[in-house]
């Protein structure tokens, strides 16, 4: 009985210290969730997750049924493989399912899922390039509240249900409202501007958090903020933190950004790990990449080592590059079998600085 309640205290204290020391947004995450937080922190300056979109569900020529691009060209799994919950959504038949083993998958090979959501129009059921008014109407008091609540509750189902083999709840990093600074989704265009324009957005993180961690009690949900990079016309901050819903609902500093230069980028790198750190917050490149790599040089040139090289820009947690499509050959931003670029990409994955899923398994094992 003594070793049991030691068992509870020390369970207690962990979880105390994870959510405190590393300011998550969800104080009640499972201990899981939490433990990746802190090892994502701890990897800051030590290595640099790699990580690709849809590397499970889709690539070069194959869709749903395939080996992951990635793995194909270097025998080795993404750290991080993103997922969209517009996919559960809109087809629920085809990949509610599907995606959960594919989270599972990704959990067993050591890696971590993030999730976006290219959710479509809720006022009228369009795609997520239609820009007619739709905040206003999701929040409470809209006339499409409870419409957008039964949207959620799908998001919410999935994430309960997303479990490992020992039946625990696989964390997910939850990267909603992307690129919100630019005017191409939705939810980034407003009836507003303005201040007006931020409160909006700012409501709609915060029902969106609020929603799913305390009405639905979603646990398992680390919560990336990430805006484009914003235009080179306003400063640094007030670009960054144009719609910021504050400290205590992001859990990660995240950046879009595919039209930089790599000196560019790595400016928005350093300022991102700058105030990422004064807040006791994680920092990545949440999307970005060349679409197809017509520089065979590009994973070392201009991905990996001026990143490595640079005592801030070094400290961000991963990179994930964007989708390749299974139609469109001209459309990749990693490589597959064939393609010029592999030989670089391979020596971007043998430096000790890139970490794929059995890199990071290792290290957050000690191995």
């Amino acid at each position: 009985m003594k070793n049991t309640y030691l068992k509870i205290l020390t369970v207690l204290v962990v979880q105390i210290f994870f959510s405190k020391a590393f300011g998550m947004v969800d104080q009640k995450a499972t201990l899981e969730t939490k433990t990746l937080y802190q090892k994502l922190s701890q990897v800051s300056g030590k290595g640099l997750l790699f990580g690709h979109q849809n590397a499970e569900k889709e690539g070069h020529g194959w869709l749903r049924d395939g080996t992951p691009d990635v793995y194909r060209v270097s025998s080795k799994y993404p750290a991080i493989v993103g997922f969209d919950f517009k996919d559960v959504l809109q087809y629920y038949n085809v990949y509610f399912d599907f995606y959960l083993k594919k989270v599972k998958k990704v959990h067993e090979m050591g890696g971590v899922s993030t999730f976006s959501w290219h959710t479509y129009n809720p006022v009228t059921t369009r795609n997520f390039y239609d820009k007619t008014p739709a905040i206003a109407e999701i929040l409470p008091g809209g006339s499409r509240h409870e419409y957008f609540k039964k949207r959620l509750d799908v998001v919410a189902k999935f994430a309960k249900k997303a479990v490992d083999n020992d039946g625990k709840l696989i964390p997910i990093i939850f990267r909603p409202w992307h690129e919100h600074n630019h005017k191409w989704f939705w939810w980034g265009n407003s009836r507003l501007s303005g201040r007006k324009a931020e409160i909006e957005f700012i409501n709609l993180w915060k029902f969106t958090v609020t929603y799913l961690r305390d009405e639905k009690g979603v646990h398992n949900f680390i919560y990336a903020y990430s805006p484009g990079r914003p235009s080179d016309n306003v400063s640094k901050h007030k670009g960054y933190f144009y719609k910021y819903p504050g400290d205590s609902w992001v859990d990660i500093f995240g950046l879009d950004d595919y039209k930089a230069s790599t000196k560019e980028m790595i400016s928005w790198l350093r300022f991102m790990v700058k105030e990422s750190l004064k807040r006791g917050k994680v920092a990545a490149l949440t999307e970005t990449g060349i679409e197809g790599v017509k520089n065979h040089k590009y994973w070392t040139k201009d991905f990996l080592n001026p990143i490595k090289r640079d005592s801030l820009a070094k400290k961000i947690a991963y990179v994930m590059v964007w989708r390749n499509s299974k139609d469109d050959p001209n459309h990749h931003f990693a490589p597959y079998p064939g393609h010029p670029s592999v030989p670089d990409f391979l020596r971007m994955e043998e430096d000790p600085y890139s970490f794929f899923a059995r890199d990071w398994q290792d290290f957050i094992t000690g191995d």
